[in-house]
């Protein structure tokens, strides 16, 4: 369903308990900056699902449904130059500039910029375990 406000920007995302035991998100902060952009959100998630990550925006970050299927709203696969890379997007601009502003693109880029090795060690740790957990 439409997320609203979207959610763009770099943005805390909170582990919940069963998040904070799940094995995908192993040696994590329980708090964590992540690259967000987007419009949607999970409005009814589905039987069988654990939600194991929350912003106060949207309530459901990242889900698992039974045992072995992860789900994330948040983007954990950023790199260098996703930000820039996204903002030639048109319609990603156009959501930007609507939501934050004309001049909302530097200081995000710079946020981004500043939590990159975060954001790359949390990459990491997530590909590690998520390896770890399919055998």
């Amino acid at each position: 369903m439409p997320q609203s406000p979207p959610e763009i920007g770099i943005l805390d995302v909170a582990l919940t308990e069963a998040g904070q035991q799940d094995a995908l998100f192993d040696g994590l902060p329980v708090d964590q900056k992540c690259l967000q952009w987007h419009s949607v959100c999970v409005d009814q998630i589905p039987e069988n699902t654990t939600v194991l990550a929350s912003s106060d925006i949207c309530k459901v970050q990242a889900m698992r449904v039974g045992d072995n299927a992860w789900s994330m709203q948040y983007h954990v696969e950023v790199e260098e130059d996703t930000v820039d890379n996204w903002a030639a997007v048109p319609a990603y601009r156009d959501v930007l500039v609507a939501t934050l502003g004309e001049e909302a693109l530097a200081p995000m880029k710079f946020a981004a910029d500043e939590n990159i090795n975060a954001f790359l060690q949390c990459s990491e740790t997530i590909y590690r375990n998520f390896m770890k957990a399919i055998g």
